[in-house]
């Protein structure tokens, strides 16, 4: 498993650094993988967001967000962490999605 997760992240950081090389011969001034936090934030991330590149478009900023045109396709399969069963049938570096049912039984 750990060989297909550097192999999603390698294919990431490559479309990443294309589009954030496109931006800067795009645009007057910008940076890319900008760590903002954001008011308000609550939760496990706290507000925190990186954004892909921060850009300066006739003085204002503006966020431009990558969006991948290639993934990774594979079978499904399975993993256990702990006593938790999960099913992996897309993993993209860039968002997460987790959905499941939680069944227990409780002993006398």
């Amino acid at each position: 498993m750990n060989e297909l997760i550097q192999r999603i992240r390698e294919h990431y950081v490559e479309q990443l650094k294309a589009f954030v090389a496109w931006q800067r011969q795009d645009l007057e001034a910008g940076a890319g993988e900008v760590k903002l936090q954001l008011n308000g934030g609550e939760g496990i991330f706290r507000g925190l967001y990186c954004v892909d590149f921060l850009a300066t478009i006739n003085g204002e900023m503006a966020v431009r967000e990558m969006q991948p045109d290639r993934i990774l396709i594979f079978e499904p399969f399975h993993a256990t962490l702990g006593q938790a069963l999960f099913e992996v049938s897309n993993l993209r570096w860039d968002d997460l999605i987790t959905s499941g049912a939680l069944t227990f039984s409780i002993r006398p």
